[in-house]
């Protein structure tokens, strides 16, 4: 059986055994996922169609793909539905922002709190 066929966790098990290699990236064990990724329900900012994301993350062996929409979850049903379609398990987020002194206050600089964060569910 060849390498890019043996699930991630059997090869890193292995290689730990000292039967096969240790690999030298999450790309190279397949384990490597995708956690920040706007698509075109983010507007101004992602560009990426649902479906064709999901088929690329499929032929790139990828098995998970997120998705993190600025502010906005009206993609997460298409997405899932893409993700199921092309066997790849999706995870739903939401990239939003804390404002801690109220909404209509200046944005603060990422270096100060209220910085951005993702919501994964």
């Amino acid at each position: 059986m060849a390498e890019q066929d043996i699930p991630a966790f059997e090869q890193i098990k292995a290689a730990s055994e000292g039967n096969g290699p240790i690999p030298t990236s999450c790309r190279d064990a397949g384990t490597f996922v995708h956690l920040h990724v706007h698509t075109e329900y983010s507007l101004l900012d992602g560009a990426c169609r649902v479906k064709e994301l999901a088929r690329r993350a499929k032929e790139l062996g990828q098995t998970a793909l997120a998705v993190t929409d600025h502010g906005v979850m009206y993609g997460a049903v298409s997405f899932y539905r893409a993700c199921l379609a092309e066997g790849i398990r999706p995870i739903i987020g939401c990239e939003v922002y804390v404002a801690p002194r109220g909404a209509m206050e200046q944005p603060i600089p990422l270096t100060e709190e209220g910085a951005p964060c993702c919501m994964f569910g």
